[in-house]
């Protein structure tokens, strides 16, 4: 889908692609690693470039939780009243689930986002809960760019193995 940006662009078509994949358009982001053959930089500058605009696009969402958390804990607490529980802000704040969840992202939130950006799972679940719970915005943006740098790795070495592999026949 984003192969043109890459032909006309390079790096910076690369860059725009991948930041786009991993905020607005959750599409498919992988199939634009093998142009890698195809284009005069070096397999190295690829992946970074790719990793860390996947990083600004995830952080993107990862901000706008931040910002908005207010807002978010503001809904739950109306859609609570809508349905009858008339929540209060500090109920949302002080439950034992909401305890329970900030202490695991505080332990586990490195690992968690590493996963998350490495597998095919909804990252975007990561970045909201990151951002809701305050985890610290460094650990973020390393975890996924760990986590994406690892993922477009595998990806582009598969993919090359396997061509390989279907041309030597």
């Amino acid at each position: 889908m984003f192969e043109w940006l890459v032909h006309q662009f390079g790096l910076i078509g690369l860059a725009v692609a991948s930041f786009v994949a991993n905020t607005i358009l959750p599409i498919p982001f992988e199939p634009m690693l093998f142009l890698v053959h195809v284009t005069k930089y070096g397999v190295g500058i690829w992946l970074f470039v790719a990793s860390i605009a996947a990083v600004a696009g995830e952080f993107t969402i990862y901000f706008i939780t931040v910002k908005g958390k207010n807002w978010i804990t503001k809904s739950i607490v109306w859609l609570s009243k809508k349905f009858g529980k008339n929540l209060e802000t500090k109920e949302i704040v002080n439950n034992p689930s909401h305890k329970w969840l900030r202490e695991w992202f505080d332990e586990w939130g490195f690992g968690a986002v590493f996963i998350g950006a490495f597998t095919p799972l909804p990252m975007f679940l990561f970045d909201i809960f990151a951002g809701y719970l305050d985890y610290p915005a460094w650990k973020f943006c390393l975890a996924t760019f760990l986590g994406k740098l690892a993922r477009y790795t595998v990806v582009l070495l598969g993919g090359t193995a396997i061509v390989w592999l279907f041309m030597i026949r």
